[in-house]
């Protein structure tokens, strides 16, 4: 989860999931979307490969990279978790807030 949480902590690559989400897209075409580079783009594919965030399908020379839904999936399912465990670790029970003095 770690991997996947740094991967999305960039809104470049969040806006690549994005883009990526329904059909799979060329690294030329996501980089029509940014103003960087395509090597730039492709460093951005990496790391959201080794997350597993993305999958490839190869065509001929040409690469197409598709959001992952299963690991999505996934990864909101443990932070559903998380959440749900961070509320009973806390009894349940949410802080009331002080009244500002006047």
């Amino acid at each position: 989860m770690d991997a996947q949480l740094r991967a999305l902590a960039d809104p470049t690559r969040r806006t690549i999931l994005a883009l990526a989400w329904e059909d799979g897209v060329s690294a030329g075409q996501l980089a029509a979307h940014f103003q960087v580079s395509r090597p730039a783009i492709s460093q951005h594919l990496k790391v959201l490969l080794d997350a597993a965030l993305v999958s490839v399908r190869k065509d001929g020379t040409r690469r197409f990279y598709k959001a992952d839904h299963a690991t999505m999936a996934d990864l909101r399912d443990q932070m559903a978790r998380l959440g749900g465990s961070l509320h009973e670790d806390a009894g349940g029970k949410r802080r009331k807030k002080k009244k500002k003095k006047k």
